[in-house]
């Protein structure tokens, strides 16, 4: 099945009035390693929402499209929004331009830049330093019991229902921020290369591969690295008034 025709399937689930949430399970049921991202489906669904009615791309002439439009620029801002661990190559095969011009209109027309696998502002704001800066010195002065970073599934009413039942403390996270996330500086990186040139022909056996790498996984291998190493950055961050902390 080629793009064209995912599309089209994306394309009928919206007609049936599926969201991109539902229609990521089906399609990865159906095309396994083939299944495009939630960002493309993303995408894809926005702009059926926006009346689009084709599913081929618009047609160009030898190298791909290298014009920058405010069209575009929304488009990738849209899509970075949805899926801040996007790819860059997933964002040029949606809306059809050049490697080196998406590049371009990540860093210097929407101001973001890769941190920690993650889109973040090139360049933070006082108050968004203040903010790092301040709940980082809070975290600093109290018993860490709980820490997510403010993903949707972490933040929903029923999560927090749960947390609040079982009495956890929850720790406050500033936005823009995977640079003060364990998973996202020290966990998902080394699962990365863990993961880098393997193959899995279904679902369950990604899912056993990589219950079987965190398996064998010593305790310490999360408590040196991952949390004793964010009281470290927490420190340097106030210590950069709120700035990334790169290493």
């Amino acid at each position: 099945m080629d793009r064209t025709e995912i599309r089209a399937v994306i394309k009928f689930f919206h007609s049936e009035g599926k969201t991109a949430t539902e229609m990521k399970p089906r399609l990865d049921a159906v095309l396994g390693n083939a299944s495009p991202s939630f960002s493309t489906v993303n995408f894809w669904v926005s702009e059926f929402k926006r009346g689009r009615s084709h599913t081929i791309d618009a047609p160009c002439s030898g190298r791909p499209k290298t014009a920058t439009t405010p069209e575009i620029v929304d488009k990738i801002h849209d899509m970075v929004l949805a899926d801040r661990r996007i790819k860059v190559r997933e964002i040029v095969e949606a809306v059809s331009i050049s490697y080196e011009r998406v590049v371009h209109i990540l860093h210097n027309e929407l101001g973001l830049n890769k941190l920690s696998a993650r889109w973040v502002p090139h360049l933070l704001n006082s108050e968004q330093k203040r903010v790092r800066a301040q709940m980082s010195a809070d975290s600093l002065e109290k018993k860490v019991l709980f820490h997510h970073d403010n993903a949707p599934a972490h933040s929903s009413a029923i999560a927090q229902e749960k947390l609040s039942k079982l009495k956890f403390e929850i720790l406050p996270h500033p936005p823009y921020s995977p640079d003060l996330v364990p998973s996202d500086f020290h966990v998902f990186p080394k699962l990365k290369t863990f993961l880098a040139g393997k193959r899995y022909q279904t679902n369950e056996e990604a899912m056993e591969a990589v219950n079987e790498y965190f398996g064998d996984l010593e305790e310490s291998h999360f408590r040196r690295v991952g949390v004793e190493k964010l009281e470290k950055r927490w420190t340097k961050c106030i210590e950069l008034r709120g700035d990334y902390v790169e290493k």
